[in-house]
């Protein structure tokens, strides 16, 4: 146990970290919990505080007002803004949610580059959706599953939308229609 206004470790860090600011410049496994917590390296375990930051991958979760993994996050992240530079394998839940790919985004705005299965927000945008999302602006590049929302963006859609505008480029009927469009 580290306890302290501001704990910082060179190597890997085992165990837990207290205190204003916590800097594990190796791999950290266990829990930082202060203001600021920084692993340069892997973590597994946990980040809680206002501001965290991992470097790599994270096998657990961070909660806080800022959380950022540059790498992988096999677990989640939960706080006003969380950011993962790379998969998400597992839940994001705050206000804003950036992601490469993501298994699931809660919150007010969810974005991801790539894929993600679930998303569920006033704006959402992915590249490919193999699932479900839900608000009231969706858009995807390709869809596979369903969109419900005010309004339903699908430039390749293999699914159904529900909402007030749907646009599928791809729709065998019209690419925009009120209330259901659909592609298969």
């Amino acid at each position: 146990l580290d306890l302290g206004l501001v704990n910082s470790v060179t190597g890997d860090r085992h165990g837990a970290m207290i205190g204003i600011g916590n800097v594990v410049e190796g791999n950290q496994r266990g829990l930082q919990l202060g203001l600021v917590n920084y692993a340069g390296g892997e973590t597994e375990g946990s980040q809680i505080g206002a501001l965290n930051l991992e470097n790599m991958d994270l096998t657990g979760w961070q909660y806080g007002l800022v959380n950022v993994a540059q790498g992988q996050v096999r677990g989640g992240q939960g706080g006003y803004v969380n950011y993962a530079g790379e998969h998400v394998t597992g839940t994001q839940a705050g206000l804003l949610n950036w992601a490469y790919a993501a298994t699931h985004q809660f919150g007010i705005v969810n974005l991801t580059k790539a894929e993600v299965n679930t998303q569920l927000g006033l704006f959402s945008y992915a590249a490919d959706v193999d699932g479900l999302q839900l608000g009231a602006l969706n858009v995807g590049r390709e869809v596979k599953g369903f969109q419900l929302g005010l309004i339903n963006w699908a430039q390749q859609l293999d699914g159904l939308q529900i909402g007030l505008v749907n646009y599928a480029a791809n729709s065998r009927v019209l690419p925009v229609l009120p209330i259901v469009n659909w592609a298969f």
